[in-house]
């Protein structure tokens, strides 16, 4: 992000990086490039230059680390209630949690029906074949065609 920075001594260009960590910035002062069209000029440069340095680091690199919490051991698939809304009753069940289409789904397995062992297994089973699903050759080919699409 680059911001225009005109206070009483500093006039310039303010380059900002928010995926970096620790965050990035870096001023590029009108005095020193000798206009406003130089420093926005240097400014973008710069930006370029960080950004292909060092990428915006993409979802799928994180989705692979486990969380501290996680009690399923597997990453999108956990325990979790919720009340029917006709018996007011609270049910338990696993979840797997999916993105398709870019909507966030969940595919539940309820204790009560499957018992608390099957239930956890149908689900890591759901989530393992949805990621290699997504994983597919097909599927990465289509997510990249859309990418250049934009």
């Amino acid at each position: 992000m680059i911001s225009k920075m005109d206070f009483n001594k500093t006039r310039g260009y303010n380059v900002r990086i928010f995926h970096a960590r620790p965050r990035h910035n870096k001023f590029f002062s009108t005095n020193k490039y000798g206009s406003w069209e130089s420093a926005l000029q240097k400014a973008e440069e710069y930006q370029i230059e960080f950004l292909i340095k060092h990428p915006k680091p993409h979802f799928t690199q994180f989705k692979n680390q486990t969380k501290i919490n996680n009690t399923s051991g597997i990453n999108g698939v956990h325990r979790t209630q919720d009340r029917d809304r006709h018996t007011k009753k609270i049910r338990f069940y696993w979840a797997a949690s999916y993105t398709k289409n870019n909507q966030r789904k969940t595919q539940k397995f309820y204790i009560d029906v499957h018992g608390e062992s099957k239930a956890k297994q149908e689900a890591i089973e759901f989530r393992k074949m949805f990621e290699k699903e997504e994983l597919s050759p097909k599927t990465i080919l289509q997510q990249m065609e859309k990418a250049m699409a934009c």
